[in-house]
């Protein structure tokens, strides 16, 4: 008898071990993928997937905003920009402070041609000391109308409201915002597009690692919008979506 039960004890021990490793597990797996997605690098191929998804979505989200009736001022001030900065996707994340970041692509405008360059990958980024909570994701577009404001997305960064003048777009081809004493212009759609909103104190800056994937050599900003040094082809869909832009 003692034999029995020394032998049910053994069962339930290890059955509970089991089941307590089991919990333990589940506990630690979503901790374990967090910090993978954190701290494991994408390859190569990955990254290059990466890349040219935010190229293609850029054409995606420039088609829309030329063909949106919403946004005829967009359409009407693009043909004068010197360049234009297309983020398709920016998210803005709050809680109790507040973050705006997305990764877009610039192109320079030839006054002369109207043709665009091949595009830079930049970045945006900032930081709200407001309190607010919640998220939304919002497409942009900055058209840069002043040789200023061109010179100064080509520095190693740029800070918007300190800088440049930033002022949003006009959103009717009747109306027109657009002074000599604005240096960029943004057009802005998204969930929450109409609520309250500024892009004043943000940094944007190149994002060189990725310039130097897609160009396969070290690029420096000005070699691809103002010397026009390089090119990729798969950037050839996104200059004619610009073409229309005039």
């Amino acid at each position: 008898m003692q034999l029995a039960c020394v032998s049910c004890n053994n069962v339930f021990h290890h059955t509970t071990m089991s089941f307590s490793s089991l919990r333990r597990y589940h506990l630690l797996l979503p901790v374990a993928l967090l910090l993978t997605a954190l701290f494991v690098r994408p390859s190569y191929a990955e990254k290059i997937s990466q890349i040219q998804k935010v190229v293609a979505k850029s054409s995606a989200t420039a088609q829309s905003f030329i063909t949106d009736t919403n946004f005829n001022g967009f359409k009407k001030t693009a043909g004068k920009a010197r360049a234009m900065l297309i983020v398709p996707k920016l998210d803005k994340i709050g809680f109790i402070l507040g973050a705006t970041g997305g990764t877009g692509v610039l192109l320079a405008h030839d006054m002369v041609s109207g043709k665009w360059s091949y595009p830079v990958f930049y970045t945006i980024g900032s930081i709200s000391m407001d309190i607010q909570f919640g998220s939304d994701t919002s497409e942009i577009i900055f058209l840069v109308m002043t040789v200023k404001g061109l010179k100064a997305l080509l520095n190693t960064q740029c800070k918007l409201g300190k800088d440049v003048i930033l002022a949003a777009g006009p959103m009717s081809s009747a109306s027109d915002t657009a002074t000599k004493k604005t240096d960029i212009l943004y057009f802005r759609r998204g969930l929450e597009a109409s609520g309250s909103f500024s892009l004043n104190g943000a940094i944007i800056a190149p994002r060189n690692s990725w310039n130097t994937l897609y160009y396969k050599k070290a690029v420096d900003p000005a070699d691809i919008l103002l010397r026009h040094l390089s090119s990729n082809p798969q950037a050839d869909a996104l200059l004619e979506t610009l073409s229309a832009a005039r």
